[in-house]
């Protein structure tokens, strides 16, 4: 401005026009840093910008009812999809497109059924109505309550770029197991610099990349490839709806008796039983190709084991 100079020494201030820093003093600047929505602020980033969204959309449908005999029931059942526009495809906000994805509290299938049962045993209720008292006291007025909970398991959020191949990972028609849970075969890891990328599946296309020949041949890189991904702009999904950690499929189970000890003191004997036939519910899949843990669900157990507990409680 004014015919100042840009590069103005001795704590004269630079005109507006002028660029301080790195910006301003680099000769070349990449391509990937034009792209930028603010070019003049180089790696800044969008992440923080409120500009997401989420979606959701659910059929919600309950049963309740309480039948004669002391028996009662509520049932729920809820089918839902939830959507995320809440961040960009990893290491690919130049291009300012936010991914739009399933939800990681995404859980399509949600069925809850409670119920509770008086017996009808004893001499309040319609079996062995006239047995004796001291007998009744032991034998009559036993409860029954059941809680079945069936959930779909979380989205598994592939985060690692890779080379992919187009194809949905899900196993359709054939059971994920601990060993191999979804299909890894659709991912390769980018090659590192000591990698023989004649290895790598042709779909990649990475022998026909430039630095694909041994660009060392005195020294140890077996190629120059693996400098063409760092700046890898990634498109395809980061999570996919049939592609879930496993499921919740839990029943707890309870036998209660209340006795009268007296007008204002009673108790109540308690047997529970919680996840009553231990199905487990594991965690996430391993999702970097790079891993010998690619696919691969750890044998841990991330809900509680079956858990048996008798309690007595007092009331006055």
């Amino acid at each position: 401005m004014d015919g100042a100079p840009c590069n103005a020494t001795n704590g004269t201030p630079l005109p507006p026009t002028c660029v301080s820093g790195s910006r301003g003093s680099n000769t070349a600047i990449s391509i990937y840093d034009l792209m930028r929505p603010l070019k003049l602020l180089g790696g800044q980033s969008r992440s923080n910008n409120p500009a997401g969204k989420t979606h959701y959309d659910a059929l919600e449908t309950k049963v309740q009812r309480r039948f004669a005999g002391g028996y009662s029931l509520l049932a729920a059942y809820t089918y839902s999809k939830l959507i995320e526009i809440t961040s960009f495809y990893p290491n690919n906000q130049i291009t300012g497109i936010q991914e739009h994805k399933i939800g990681g509290e995404d859980r399509p299938h949600k069925i809850s059924i409670a119920s509770i049962y008086e017996l009808p045993i004893g001499r309040n209720g319609t079996l062995l109505k006239n047995m004796p008292k001291a007998l009744d006291y032991i034998a009559g007025g036993w409860e029954l309550t059941g809680q079945y909970t069936f959930q779909s398991g979380a989205p598994i959020t592939f985060n690692t770029n890779s080379f992919f191949d187009g194809q949905n990972p899900a196993l359709h028609g054939q059971t994920p197991t601990l060993s191999r849970w979804f299909g890894t075969s659709h991912f390769i890891k980018f090659p590192l610099f000591a990698d023989d990328i004649s290895q790598w599946p042709a779909w990649t296309g990475v022998q026909s990349l430039p630095g694909g020949s041994n660009c060392h041949p005195t020294g140890t890189a077996k190629n120059c490839v693996y400098a063409d991904f760092a700046n890898f702009v990634r498109t395809y999904p980061t999570r996919w709806s049939d592609v879930r950690a496993s499921r919740t499929n839990e029943l707890n189970f309870g036998i209660y008796k209340t006795f009268s000890i007296s007008e204002t003191w009673k108790a109540q004997l308690r047997g529970e039983a919680f996840n009553l036939f231990n199905h487990p519910r594991f965690g996430s899949a391993g999702t970097d190709p790079a891993s010998s843990q690619f696919g691969v669900v750890a044998p841990a157990q991330d809900n509680e084991p079956r858990v048996i507990q008798l309690a007595l409680k007092l009331s006055f």
